[in-house]
């Protein structure tokens, strides 16, 4: 039999009698930067982005827009410069596509692209079925594939090599149909062959044969969806903490957020509590399936942080958000989520329940592995520092005083005449500097008040004590001109203090207080004070607030932007017959 007729009814009969697996080889998907120029020459570092994934005769590159999918068949074996084209000895290829995922021929609408015996490169036909196919086709003009012969990255020693251009309406895909609902990567199946006329061999992968049946292992070429990322990476590693983008935590790692029209705000903030700290699930672009978060203290060694949380995964057949919990492995590897499954907290890296960590300056860093746990490269920018502070502030009334004398516990004052009245010693602190505002007031009777006695905030002490910092005040005598009553009452004093530290979705020591209670009673002349039996006067610490927690509500959307080129519909009459097939 010529070697170029290639037998049908045995490869039909082998196909027939082959058990039909499900477990195509699955090829990561590459974002095209800068797509390349297909003109059979392939220049230096036009698919240096693509990936790579080993031939038996060479190697395959592979990448795509939003409009394309871009291949380099690589037959770094194929050293000697044959023809391409044409019925004789000849260097030619194959590429064919299970256009509709089905794993079955379906006539007209599967598609495989190769060279004609009438003189052309670069064609299309559609298979019919029982090794039949259409005649050689024009494919669209906006698809392209050049032959070419020369030194690539992959070797240096001249070779074969194809590049193509392939207009995605044309294998099957539709970049409308990307949703994050859909819980599937979008994807094609193709399968490869190769011809080499000199030296003589001829393969087909992963499946066998020149044109092979569909039913067979293919290639799932995954494909990227955004152009997310700037050549040569995969995008920032660490998104943001809860509602605060990263590029809004500065290199001290306080936040510091005010845009107009956005529901969250911060300046100098720390962060404390429980983090919903985002990243980015993209990295398994990159070949990283799992990953480790570390964390360094103070500057001093980085290590794992080992926590369990819960996101929640849409269930597309219950139509029910079902919980999943993320734990650690024995090695503290958390696996790297499908993006294209609709999370309710999308790329959440991990939740860091900090209540259980010192004080201080962390760095968050990755550690990435593939599915097999061996290492993988971490990606530029693979830091995250934010400063820490879960210490509440420190509010405190040392003392009350009436016209300059010390009141005691259960002490009932007689306010005389005007100006006489009381002051407030007062100390409001906060460890790590952290203090945003602090007010004193008092309230009596039938839900009165007194309003506000005394007031100050960070926006007066901004870097009072340092960077970031206003570490508050102590034994402040307040007001300036005396408190006076206004009835006759039982009174409680409350001193109230605030912290900028927050958890990327609200303060947590929005309001710590400290109070201290007496009776007062109007009078005339010097007034006085009664019933210091008790000793000094002493109040209560009230830390209202929930410190450990944070916001269920999802600190990040995600958005593909999706844009493809529409079929052309140019077409001729087809002529010819496909490289490698007998004539009909």
């Amino acid at each position: 039999m010529n070697r170029r007729a290639f037998p049908w009814v045995l490869m039909s009969a082998l196909a027939l009698a082959a058990p039909v697996r499900a477990a195509d080889v699955e090829i990561p998907r590459r974002w095209a930067t800068s797509a390349p120029t297909v003109d059979g020459v392939v220049s230096a570092g036009e698919w240096t982005g693509a990936q790579a994934t080993p031939l038996l005769h060479g190697q395959l590159r592979t990448m795509n827009d939003a409009a394309f999918l871009y291949v380099l068949i690589d037959v770094t074996d194929d050293t000697g410069n044959d023809v391409t084209h044409g019925s004789g000895a000849a260097d030619f290829f194959t590429l064919s596509f299970d256009n509709d995922l089905n794993r079955a021929i379906t006539p007209n609408v599967d598609v495989v692209y190769a060279g004609c015996q009438d003189n052309r490169d670069f064609v299309k036909a559609y298979p019919l079925g029982g090794g039949a196919f259409t005649g050689c086709r024009n494919t669209d003009p906006a698809s392209l594939g050049v032959p070419g012969f020369g030194p690539t990255a992959a070797s240096g020693v001249n070779h074969r090599f194809w590049e193509f251009r392939l207009l995605f309406s044309e294998i099957g895909v539709d970049p409308a149909t990307w949703t994050l609902a859909s819980g599937e990567i979008p994807h094609a199946r193709v399968n490869v062959g190769v011809h080499s006329a000199n030296p003589a061999f001829e393969s087909g992968q992963p499946a066998p044969g020149f044109y092979p049946d569909v039913a067979n292992d293919m290639f799932q070429l995954d494909l990227a969806t955004i152009p997310l990322f700037p050549a040569g990476s995969t995008g920032p590693t660490f998104f943001g903490v809860g509602l605060v983008p990263s590029s809004y935590i500065d290199a001290a790692g306080y936040a510091n957020l005010n845009i107009p029209n956005y529901s969250y705000s911060a300046t100098a903030a720390p962060f404390g509590g429980n983090l919903n700290v985002f990243g980015n699930w993209f990295l398994s672009f990159g070949g990283a399936a799992k990953y480790r978060v570390l964390a360094s203290k103070n500057g001093g060694p980085a290590a794992p942080i080992l926590q369990t949380w819960t996101n929640f995964r849409f269930n597309g057949v219950t139509l029910n958000w079902d919980p999943v919990a993320f734990a650690p492995d024995g090695a503290g590897r958390y696996p790297i989520p499908n993006p294209f499954q609709l999370w309710y907290l999308p790329y959440l890296l991990i939740s860091w329940q900090t209540g259980s960590f010192g004080d201080g300056t962390y760095t968050l860093s990755l550690e990435l592995f593939d599915a097999a746990n061996n290492p993988v490269a971490a990606p530029a920018g693979n830091s995250l520092t934010l400063f820490v502070d879960n210490t509440p502030p420190n509010p405190v009334i040392n003392n009350i005083a009436y016209d300059g004398v010390n009141a005691c516990a259960c002490a009932i004052v007689t306010q005389g005449d005007s100006p006489r009245g009381f002051t407030f010693d007062i100390s409001y602190t906060d460890a790590n500097g952290a203090l945003d505002g602090v007010s004193l007031g008092g309230i009596f009777g039938n839900n009165q008040n007194t309003g506000t006695i005394f007031s100050d905030s960070y926006a007066s002490h901004v870097n009072e004590d340092g960077p970031h910092r206003w570490n508050g005040e102590t034994n402040v005598v307040v007001p300036a001109a005396a408190f006076r009553a206004s009835t006759s009452c039982a009174y409680s004093f409350i001193l109230t203090t605030s912290s900028r530290t927050q958890n990327g979705y609200s303060r947590l020591f929005g309001g710590v207080q400290y109070t201290t209670s007496l009776t007062i009673l109007l009078g005339s002349g010097t007034g006085s004070i009664s019933g210091c039996s008790g000793g000094s006067l002493s109040g209560r610490l009230d830390l209202n607030s929930d410190a450990l927690s944070s916001s269920a509500t999802p600190g990040l959307k995600a958005y593909l932007g999706k844009a493809f080129a529409e079929d052309g519909k140019a077409t001729v009459e087809e002529s010819g017959v496909l490289s490698g097939l007998q004539p009909r």
